[in-house]
């Protein structure tokens, strides 16, 4: 494993569940902060996730076109890191105490991994013969991600003593979970053998309780998010290949919107106040961040000078994370509410 602490090279760049029946659009927030970052040295940085101490974790591509895993903590220091032998490294996923998992590629075989955050990077062994790449972790330390063999995909859950337990979801030929509470609760979504485009979310509680659904009318149900109450948010697409963003409320109930003028509306998650969080397309399909209010409220965002801001990850406290395109480089960024 290579870990090298590095001094932070990001500053300050500018100032800046709901009613679906109540939807307006409000212009940004007067009150937000915008930081945008970059690992030292890159080329690109990527942000992947945050945890509640707004730590980031991520990949960033480096001069000579190879990704690489970062940790930027609260105070902007950043970690840069590999797996032993890693040709290509993907963290996705950060808990409160820096704990990280992602996948890596070496000798273009792909295997989850985990990185503690004291620094000890170390790859998560699946039974034999299987593969394996980390997508979710918890606060306990359990991760859960996807394990294939024999051209199957199967949902994992790794506890904290480092027992793995296979899953499917009712039906599926294929399973990938995206995301994971702090009850150890997973969300994913699965594809049939015969129509692998067509997926169907599903919530895993326990071994015992595993629920499929869908949206009414969607040809593709994809779970981004699971909070600790049970509420779910994602995205759907209907017959005419358009995506919406969905919340499925803990007592199952599904409620569906769209950003006003949005070509797509892509959510990723949601704060303690019930307000949503993700990005959207417009019709020029640029991309554009939103947070959805629980009172109905939609206000639109843009990192300050950036042509696409994407985002890929809200805390607790609404801090949102993720890509800003400025002048065609990109950046990683951070955005309070």
């Amino acid at each position: 494993m290579k870990e090298h602490p590095v001094a932070a090279a990001a500053f300050f760049a500018a100032t800046g569940l709901f009613a679906a029946a109540a939807l307006f659009a409000a212009p940004a927030c007067a009150h937000a902060v915008y930081t945008v970052f970059d690992v030292p040295q890159a080329t690109a940085t990527f942000p992947a996730a945050i945890n509640n101490t707004k730590s980031v974790t991520g990949a960033y591509r480096d001069g000579a076109g190879r990704l690489h895993g970062f940790v930027r903590n609260n105070k902007g220091r950043f970690w840069t890191f590999d797996p032993d032998g890693s040709t290509e490294t993907h963290p996705v996923a950060i808990d409160d105490d820096g704990d990280v998992a992602g996948w890596f590629k070496r000798n273009g075989k792909t295997f989850a991994f985990m990185r503690f955050a004291g620094g000890r990077t170390f790859m998560l062994k699946p039974p034999p013969g299987k593969i394996a790449a980390a997508t979710a972790i918890d606060n306990a330390g359990d991760v859960a991600g996807t394990v294939i063999v024999a051209g199957r995909s199967q949902g994992f859950l790794r506890g904290a003593t480092g027992l793995f337990a296979e899953f499917d979801a009712p039906g599926a030929h294929d399973t990938f979970p995206t995301h994971m509470n702090n009850s150890a609760a997973i969300v994913g979504y699965s594809a049939d053998e015969d129509n692998p485009d067509q997926h169907h979310g599903f919530i895993r509680v326990d071994a015992d309780t595993l629920t499929s659904f869908d949206v009414a009318g969607a040809i593709a149900t994809d779970p981004a998010f699971i909070g600790d109450d049970g509420a779910v948010a994602g995205s759907y697409a209907d017959a005419d290949g358009l995506v919406h963003g969905f919340v499925r409320a803990p007592n199952g109930a599904i409620s569906t919107f769209d950003v006003p003028g949005a070509a797509s509306t892509m959510p990723v998650g949601i704060d303690d106040r019930g307000a949503l969080y993700g990005s959207w397309i417009a019709p020029d399909m640029h991309i554009h961040g939103f947070q959805h209010r629980s009172d109905g409220t939609v206000i639109k965002f843009d990192v300050p000078g950036a042509s696409d801001t994407l985002v890929d990850a809200v805390n607790l406290r609404g801090v949102t994370t993720g890509l800003a395109t400025q002048s065609g480089v990109t950046h990683g960024f951070l955005r309070t509410r």
